[in-house]
């Protein structure tokens, strides 16, 4: 096996957010399938990825102080590549196996806030508001639809990652006002 083929295979473990891309991609017509209710939307890739996202936050995923700045920049850097290779491996634009922009873009909604200082219900209570927000401001593209038709990586990310600065964004007005 060759180097180029085992970095695909990386890269497209990452930006399908270790298979729950494939996952939701394979249940479409399935599992999923079962609850009319749920577009895929609100219950494929993105969700998944999403909730993969905030999991690693709930693990405790540095998002705080200057370190966890700096891990953001760099992990928002390398998901931006991850996600222009994946694209190109798939060869489909913004191809809905890549949950990777989803990962990230959870992350940005709660980052900087210090979650140590939730305690319990209130720590549950705040992620899940981020969680249903960002699916909100995700789904919608509120108010960043034409960033999706940026090129490569970054159309693949800016839509997410400006939903995950805007659900920030809100949750700080939100706390600020209670």
């Amino acid at each position: 096996m060759n180097r180029f083929f085992k970095l695909n295979k990386i890269i497209l473990s990452c930006a399908t957010g270790f298979g729950l891309g494939n996952l939701a991609f394979s249940c479409s017509g399935g599992v999923l399938k079962k609850f009319p209710a749920l577009p895929q939307k609100w219950s494929g890739g993105g969700f998944l990825g999403t909730l993969l996202g905030f999991g690693f936050v709930f693990l405790g995923f540095p998002l705080t102080g200057l370190f966890g700045f700096l891990t953001l920049f760099l992990v928002t850097c390398l998901s931006t590549f991850i996600a222009d290779r994946a694209e190109k491996i798939f060869e489909k634009k913004d191809d809905s196996k890549i949950v990777i922009d989803e990962i990230i873009g959870a992350f940005w909604s709660v980052a900087f806030f210090p979650l140590d200082q939730f305690r319990g219900f209130n720590l549950f209570i705040f992620i899940a508001s981020a969680f249903i927000l960002f699916r909100i401001f995700d789904v919608f593209k509120i108010p960043f639809k034409s960033v999706q038709n940026w090129k490569g990586g970054l159309g693949v990310m800016a839509d997410d990652l400006l939903a995950g600065f805007s659900v920030n964004l809100l949750l700080r007005i939100v706390l600020a006002v209670r």
